[in-house]
């Protein structure tokens, strides 16, 4: 092969590198123009925006106060999953809590990294001592964060086309963004089905397919209609994971872990708050009520470890029996103001027991 050859191939390869890296960055662009198209001026919830089903169409306002507590000033830190960041019809947590106890209180962003472990916050926040943790964990997360995670199987729905060791490049999250939305159809198919344009029609389809035929999308594939309640694929599987009491144990161990790490390293006391799925709560309504009963397991076994941990499913339990209101959304996978407020109130009286704060007269 002459050098003039060599030359040509040697073009014609970094001509297309370069092609592939202007590509890579204009679709890793997409979502976020893509969101220009799919923002909605009224919200009916994660789970109808998956199905389109009008049945569980429901409108939800959505809340955009910020909190005024800054991380220095903080006596209590929230920190957990959607469940603590979600502000429909009510603040968020933190600010729920912080309003009704007049106690500075912060509310952590969503983040991967401290769900899972949230001594690493304080480890990356040396300036904040505060001297309460409240830190929640949504239980269909609760098996993905604490032990499939800690190396039993494999977390369903996690693949990625990028290898792990370049997570720490610049960059990553864009060209995992743009291989998803290349190398998956799902996410391209959900921008199409999504914008302000195509929603309504897909919404009439979907809606006569479902009453004509009873299918409804495999990402909700269970749904009762009276009342009408739709539940998240994700949700399903994991209060259906296969749970042996080691499995527990382990999930047990890190929380425990966890909670003494932050105590005897920065002095923070912890509230645990594990909360229900909504499928948990009105499995009832569902085609196959079965349950791994993770909560009434974990539970007991936190309390017998000296892990403040508030008991949610019976609390929950407790107030459907008597109330007819529901305390999750029909068309959407997070609780309502009901529901945060009887947590906020229970955390008020672990405090006041525990001498935390002062007991109202």
């Amino acid at each position: 092969m002459t050098l003039k050859q060599k030359t040509k191939i040697a073009y014609w390869v970094w001509n297309c590198c370069a092609i592939v890296a202007v590509a890579a960055v204009v679709v890793s662009h997409i979502p976020s123009v893509a969101s220009k198209f799919t923002e909605e001026k009224e919200f009916y919830g994660d789970l109808f925006t998956l199905n389109k089903v009008s049945l569980f169409k429901q409108p939800i306002e959505r809340k955009l106060q910020q909190g005024k507590t800054g991380l220095e000033e903080a006596k209590v830190i929230a920190l957990g999953d959607s469940f603590f960041n979600v502000a429909y019809e009510a603040p968020k947590f933190a600010y729920g809590f912080e309003r009704k106890t007049k106690i500075p209180t912060y509310h952590v962003a969503r983040d991967m990294r401290y769900l899972y472990s949230p001594s690493r916050f304080f480890q990356d926040n040396p300036t904040a001592k505060p001297r309460i943790l409240l830190w929640e964990n949504v239980e269909r997360e609760i098996v993905g964060y604490h032990l499939l995670r800690t190396g039993r199987g494999q977390q369903e729905g996690t693949d990625t086309c990028v290898p792990a060791r370049l997570s720490k490049v610049p960059g990553y999250k864009a060209i995992e963004q743009a291989c998803q939305l290349v190398f998956n159809p799902k996410p391209t198919v959900f921008l199409v089905e999504n914008t302000s344009f195509t929603r309504p029609f897909f919404e009439q389809l979907y809606t006569k397919r479902f009453w004509l035929t009873g299918d409804i999308s495999p990402r909700t594939p269970e749904y009762s209609v009276e009342p009408a309640m739709a539940f998240y694929d994700v949700e399903l599987r994991q209060a259906r994971y296969p749970l042996t009491d080691e499995d527990v144990t382990r999930i047990a161990d890190w929380i425990q872990k966890e909670v003494e790490t932050i105590r005897n390293t920065y002095d923070i006391e912890t509230i645990y708050i594990p909360l229900p799925s909504k499928y948990t709560v009105y499995r009832q309504y569902a085609a196959d009520d079965t349950y791994n009963n993770l909560l009434p397991r974990l539970i007991p076994e936190l309390q017998r470890r000296g892990v403040r941990t508030i008991d949610a499913l019976s609390l929950f339990e407790q107030y459907t029996k008597t109330h007819n209101e529901l305390l999750y959304y029909p068309s959407d996978t997070h609780w309502n103001p009901t529901a945060q407020h009887i947590i906020i109130d229970e955390v008020v009286r672990i405090l006041e027991e525990e001498k935390f704060v002062q007991k109202k007269k």
